[in-house]
């Protein structure tokens, strides 16, 4: 059971407003895209921090490093992380706090935990408008980007062409669509530090509305 509890604690010594990136690191959440646009608008710019929790167990160390030197492109920054693997809820739990946005915009996922988490927690959420972000994301709750179609999938790591399995499209984005929802993001964050419309996942989506709706089903 992942216990997900806000803390109220102070991060850092300075009003940095701090990017959460989550999810293992591949092709179909598109971190690539996201933190070479994010570092094109916000590299080097102590009033913005970016810390990607993107560790992959499927793959070699050696390797997570040598994607991570290609997203960066030789290039160093201060004001990015990569977070190692979070072996406990209590760490997890304690990264997802520490930030004020979470950026969702996977081209295909089954729920999106650590978003959801993060909005619910009244963190704002940049999240793309698809798949099943859809059955918790809203206008209300986040900033939607809009899909602009689809692309494949493969990437000769996890999704290759002609497997049994593994095959299909992800949803895309447009760079400026994006990057839009960056600048909004920061301007709700210097508004207002907490998200209430986020909270309100909390009430939503409850052990008694899982439990009703599994009894439903059967």
């Amino acid at each position: 059971m992942i216990n997900i509890i806000s803390l109220k604690r102070k991060y850092f010594n300075d009003d940095r407003i701090v990017f959460n990136l989550v999810g293992k690191l591949e092709k179909r959440k598109h971190h690539k895209k996201i933190i070479q646009n994010w570092l094109k608008k916000y590299g080097n710019n102590k009033k913005y921090y970016l810390q990607c929790a993107i560790a992959n167990p499927f793959i070699q160390p050696e390797q997570q490093q040598a994607l991570i030197a290609s997203i960066l492109e030789g290039k160093n920054y201060f004001n990015i992380s990569f977070i190692n693997y979070m072996p406990t809820n209590t760490a997890y739990n304690d990264y997802l706090n520490s930030g004020d946005i979470i950026i969702g915009m996977s081209g295909g996922e089954g729920w999106g935990l650590p978003e959801f988490h993060s909005v619910a927690l009244g963190k704002y959420g940049i999240i793309l408008n698809a798949h099943a972000y859809k059955d918790w994301a809203t206008e209300e709750n986040s900033i939607l980007v809009e899909p602009n179609g689809k692309i494949e999938a493969y990437d000769n790591m996890f999704f290759q062409k002609g497997a049994p399995y593994n095959q299909g499209s992800i949803f895309d984005f447009s760079e400026d669509d994006f990057m839009s929802a960056c600048e909004l993001a920061t301007q709700k964050v210097l508004s207002n530090r907490l998200n209430k419309s986020g909270l309100d996942l909390q009430d939503k989506f409850t052990s008694e509305v899982f439990y009703k709706n599994i009894i439903s089903h059967l």
